[in-house]
């Protein structure tokens, strides 16, 4: 295995471990976001800022997805904030 497929997979396991959690919790939105922000602002500004940076190139992809019923807002969420931030891509320094 490759160090990109190993990565790959790592990153896998993380997000189908996030999505196992939301789908066995409950659609308790605020709790689950409360208690993910409470992690999230545990670890280190870096990971943090590192986290953001990520998540905003995830949204400007997801901006694009194939969509149904099931996650059309979602979809439409992320082209709505694509639209607002596609020109931030210096507001996420490493430090």
């Amino acid at each position: 295995m490759t160090h990109t497929e190993s990565q790959k997979e790592e990153m896998r396991k993380a997000v189908l471990a996030i999505t196992d959690f939301l789908n066995h919790s409950g659609a308790n939105a605020k709790r689950q976001s409360g208690f993910f922000y409470e992690v999230l602002t545990d670890d280190h500004p870096t990971l943090q800022q590192s986290f953001w940076r990520m998540m905003r190139e995830v949204i400007l992809l997801y901006a694009n997805a194939p969509y149904d019923a099931r996650n059309k807002a979602s979809v439409f969420f992320c082209q709505y904030i694509k639209a607002k931030v596609e020109d931030f891509d210096s507001g996420f320094p490493m430090i």
